[in-house]
């Protein structure tokens, strides 16, 4: 079994029950990004909806909108989301302006997955006004901060931090309650980058394979994508089954596929 540790919602979602009796995919944690305008994306209520149908599958992370009040996280808390999705900030992510927000979500255990990389192509006409277009405002490093300010704030870093995947790497290494996922990887190299970051250990010791979530980033309740979902879970699992022998994280592949992400949900469910 896996859990994908980040991925979303389309708007009146089909074909889910395919992906929940699969016996592949335990966990799905769905970030809402309903702040694009091409409806697309399914709203606030329908990851709601579909997280209470499938509860314990679906788990509902709320879109952290920095243009509201910090209340906005207890809010969204008292609606049914676990966790934030953090991204688009029109400051940079460790601004501390933005410290009352991480302050909430640390004392009511949300965690929050922060985008950390490049960042997909959209005019000032596709998405909400007050939203950034591009990754300046989201580099991995800023997330160093917030963990330093906030130890009890779990923090996953969404996608690898292409181009500042060296950030990236001191930011897991050092701060034990930052973590990154794997998704959005599809660039030269990635494949290469993380099978060297995961041989390595944090600075008490620690491998580093306990700080990497599988996730895919792909599109939910859509015919077409869920074939390619399972495509990519078998990519991976094949993958660190041919080359964990080649180094010392042999038979670790299980932490980055399941347990990890599968540990961060017991702990904030306590």
């Amino acid at each position: 079994m896996i859990i994908d540790a980040h991925s979303h919602l389309a708007a009146n979602p089909e074909d889910l029950e395919k992906i929940v009796n699969s016996k592949i995919i335990e966990q799905v944690w769905l970030m809402d990004t309903h702040y694009y305008r091409d409806g697309r994306m399914a709203s606030e209520k329908e990851i709601l909806k579909v997280s209470k149908k499938y509860p314990g599958f679906f788990i509902p992370f709320g879109f952290l909108d920095f243009r509201k009040k910090s209340e906005i996280v207890d809010k969204l808390f008292e609606k049914g989301f676990i966790g934030l999705k953090a991204i688009r900030p029109a400051k940079p992510y460790d601004d501390p302006s933005y410290f009352s927000y991480y302050e909430r979500a640390e004392k009511l255990n949300m965690p929050i997955l922060f985008h950390t990389q490049i960042i997909a192509h959209a005019t000032q006409k596709e998405i909400e006004k007050g939203l950034s277009l591009g990754p300046t405002n989201m580099r991995p490093s800023m997330l160093q901060t917030i963990a330093a300010a906030f130890p009890s704030l779990t923090i996953i870093g969404g996608h690898p931090g292409f181009p500042w995947q060296e950030e990236t790497l001191s930011s897991i290494w050092y701060y034990s309650n930052i973590y990154h996922d794997l998704s959005g990887g599809d660039y030269p190299l990635f494949p290469e980058w993380l099978l060297k970051v995961l041989n390595y250990r944090d600075y008490k010791g620690k491998p580093l394979t306990e700080k990497i979530l599988f996730a895919t980033d792909r599109l939910y309740g859509r015919k077409e994508n869920h074939d390619n979902i399972f495509e990519e879970i078998n990519f991976w699992q094949q993958l660190f089954k041919r080359v964990s022998p080649f180094f010392y994280w042999k038979g670790d592949e299980e932490k980055i596929m399941y347990s990890n992400a599968k540990g961060i949900m017991e702990r904030i469910k306590k």
